[in-house]
């Protein structure tokens, strides 16, 4: 089944990324627009696959935090006294 780009942005955007594609690839095939749509949608879902929500970044980064051993406020406090000077 052929592809049909009828929207011009669409049409040039995918027309620059099979350039691109074809200068990587350098001259052994040709790339067409059909390969280049193929490949910004495969990309896009390879990429939403992969993407790890907020909240699992968000949830991975207290655990990480929270094995830090705890130093209680007398601790900080020290150590912000001995950063700014004061003693």
């Amino acid at each position: 089944m052929p592809l049909q780009i009828r929207d011009p942005r669409a049409h040039d955007l995918a027309a620059e990324l099979a350039g691109r594609m074809q200068r990587k690839l350098g001259k052994a095939r040709k790339v067409t627009l059909t390969d280049a749509v193929i490949q910004a949608l495969e990309d896009a879902l390879n990429r939403d696959e992969a993407a790890t929500p907020v909240l699992d970044r968000v949830r991975a980064l207290q655990e990480r935090l929270s094995a830090f051993p705890k130093t209680g406020e007398v601790a900080d406090k020290a150590f912000m006294d001995d950063l700014s000077g004061e003693h």
